[in-house]
């Protein structure tokens, strides 16, 4: 069986370049993979995002359920490309910080893609399952609110991939 953890690990390394498995047990690994991350979340833990303002915009896209915001079109485009978001941009979303964002964001921001009319399914797909493949690695910071917003988030990826197979 293929250690999946690992795949991860060489991946985000890589950032995700030729990274096409072939492997008839990767699939298998895959959605194990998932099963554990839901079992393993931890619903006891408090963590403050302070000065966090890539946070704090995703939040507040969260609530207001503006996907289709040019906003995160944007931060869509900058984990595109990097695999990270920084904690403060400015308004022509160039970094003014080189502090990686809390693992919260990337939550929300697969929230808000999964969600969002402008992308098809494919870029939500591929962009959600390297969001969770993120935040797999470190599951010890994620906290109570962004837990249930993360176990979402897993079966919105489950819903994208059978429709990917169908």
């Amino acid at each position: 069986m293929i250690n999946y953890k690992s795949l991860i690990k060489k991946n985000l390394l890589n950032k995700y370049k030729n990274s096409t498995k072939f492997d008839k047990n990767f699939l298998n690994s895959f959605f194990l993979h998932r099963e554990n991350i839901l079992k393993k979340i931890n619903l006891f833990k408090i963590i403050y995002h302070e000065n966090d303002h890539t946070f704090s915009d995703l939040l507040s896209l969260n609530k207001k359920k503006d996907f289709n915001n040019k906003k995160v079109i944007e931060y869509y485009k900058k984990f595109e490309t990097n695999l990270k978001l920084k904690k403060k941009y400015n308004r022509y979303f160039i970094k003014k910080t080189n502090h990686e964002t809390s693992f919260a964001s990337y939550v929300y921001l697969g929230m808000c893609i999964s969600n969002n009319k402008s992308l098809n399914s494919l870029q939500k797909m591929n962009c959600i399952i390297k969001i969770i493949d993120k935040i797999s690695l470190n599951l010890t910071l994620i906290d109570i609110e962004t837990s249930f917003v993360l176990k979402n988030l897993i079966k919105k990826e489950n819903f994208f991939i059978k429709k990917l197979f169908k």
